[in-house]
């Protein structure tokens, strides 16, 4: 593929996402990123801690695909109701809601799961990091109880 054809491609996907998301579509530009962040930090973590495995790695990418399906499906849905209530006459405008709480639920998931890899890889992150997200998702959602590691794990 040359050059021009991938701008082109490139062009056409953020203009894409521009006209679906408007000025938010950068949220999902971010959501994007911190995928490739968490894929490239737990393959240190699993080279690192010899438990290098090409299924749970596969697993781990198609897992990642899910979510992007969920994020799709949410906003669709969204999009759904408002339009349907539009057509009966029902405001259906707190269904917006639905995709951008699944996009904060799952993007706070993968900040946690940078900071465990970077955390078992033995990169000293800063408390403040943890507990900041902490209450983020606490906020979002009260009644989960996952918590951090606190140190790196010593492979036995």
């Amino acid at each position: 593929m040359n050059y021009s054809v991938f701008r082109h491609m490139t062009v056409v996907f953020f203009s894409i996402l521009n006209t679906l998301f408007e000025a938010n579509w950068n949220l999902l530009l971010i959501y994007l990123i911190l995928n490739i962040i968490d894929t490239i930090t737990g393959y240190i973590k699993a080279r690192d801690t010899k438990k290098e495995n090409s299924v749970a790695g596969f697993k781990g990418i198609l897992k990642k695909f899910y979510c992007w399906v969920l994020i799709f499906l949410s906003f669709t849905m969204a999009m759904f109701f408002k339009e349907v209530g539009n057509i009966i006459s029902i405001d259906f405008s707190i269904s917006s809601f639905l995709g951008w709480y699944v996009l904060i639920t799952l993007m706070i998931n993968e900040f946690r799961s940078i900071l465990e890899n970077l955390i078992e890889i033995g990169c000293p992150v800063p408390k403040i990091l943890i507990t900041g997200l902490e209450i983020a998702n606490n906020k979002v959602q009260p009644n989960d109880s996952q918590s951090f590691p606190t140190e790196k794990s010593n492979p036995k």
